[in-house]
């Protein structure tokens, strides 16, 4: 990151640490927040980068300890959205028209809004239905800095904390950052939709599905997809009310999953209620690529 970026992040962090260590002493002397609650706020007031390390935490029962995974749960739908202004400056800076050039019409309002990116509801000129995602202004330059402080307090950790050294925090933040890297390149995403769309083609597999990408729409920072409606699989009402059979579904979702990793060595990493949907079709839709894992 350019050295005044990463200055001025460096004292924003340092203060908001300073913050988080008080916070803690004074809910140690009058039992008010704990350590877990203490840091989830930190890690709130430290933006979207550090919304997205704690999003890890919270699915890191293995590596952290139970209750600060607990508490970090709360922090998958704490992300603030960015205005429609910059969605309409990001969308003709990467795609080279006016978004009204290109879309019949775009929602104002978000149907969700992540740590890397928010998502609008939109049509196309011919009136297809498709999710338009859109990545977080200044995301890249601030995801640098802030993935170099990580990396010097993991250091610092590991330096002062068995636990750190045990849990290996370096190598945590390296992948981390290799991670990011590539989920801020949604041309990456979209090309992995393509290769699991081909997979489930190559099987036979009618039944699972990944959004179609419209690749005249999508860019490094705009992805343009198929949307899809349905249900997210831990909605027990509506799931239960559809009458498909959710068991069966679910062993095919799952075998599904695996399918591009003995095939094409390549998995879905962020799999989450969120992303898994059973679609009002009967099919089982994966959302959100940003995430793959693979076998060399």
């Amino acid at each position: 990151p350019p050295p005044f970026a990463l200055c001025a992040r460096v004292v924003v962090v340092v203060s908001i640490v300073a913050e988080f260590v008080l916070r803690r002493l004074w809910g140690a002397l009058t039992d008010g927040l704990d350590g877990p609650q203490a840091l989830r706020l930190a890690f709130e007031r430290l933006g979207p980068i550090y919304v997205k390390l704690g999003q890890l935490v919270a699915s890191g029962e293995a590596l952290f300890p139970p209750r600060y995974s607990e508490e970090f749960r709360t922090l998958l739908d704490r992300v603030p959205p960015f205005p429609f202004s910059e969605v309409q400056r990001i969308v003709r800076e990467e795609l080279g028209q006016p978004i009204d050039a290109l879309f019949l019409e775009v929602d104002r309002q978000p149907l969700a809004a992540a740590s890397i990116a928010q998502v609008h509801a939109a049509r196309l000129l011919d009136g297809s239905e498709v999710v338009l995602k859109i990545q977080r202004p200044d995301i890249a330059e601030r995801a640098a800095a802030d993935v170099a402080i990580m990396r010097a307090f993991a250091q610092l950790a590991e330096q002062v904390s068995p636990f750190a050294r045990n849990s290996s925090f370096v190598a945590f933040v390296d992948d981390f950052r290799t991670n990011l890297e590539r989920e801020l390149d949604f041309r990456t995403e979209a090309q992995r939709m393509r290769d699991f769309r081909d997979v489930m083609h190559e099987m036979g597999n009618e039944r699972t599905a990944a959004p179609l990408v419209h690749g005249a729409l999508t860019h490094a920072r705009v992805l343009t997809m198929e949307r899809f409606r349905g249900w997210r699989i831990d909605d027990e009402a509506n799931v239960r009310a559809s009458g498909y059979d959710i068991e069966e579904r679910l062993l095919e979702g799952i075998r599904a999953w695996f399918q591009p990793l003995i095939l094409r060595g390549f998995f879905h990493g962020d799999v989450h209620a969120g992303n898994f949907m059973l679609l009002e079709d009967g099919r089982i839709g994966f959302l959100d690529f940003g995430i793959v894992g693979e076998l060399t």
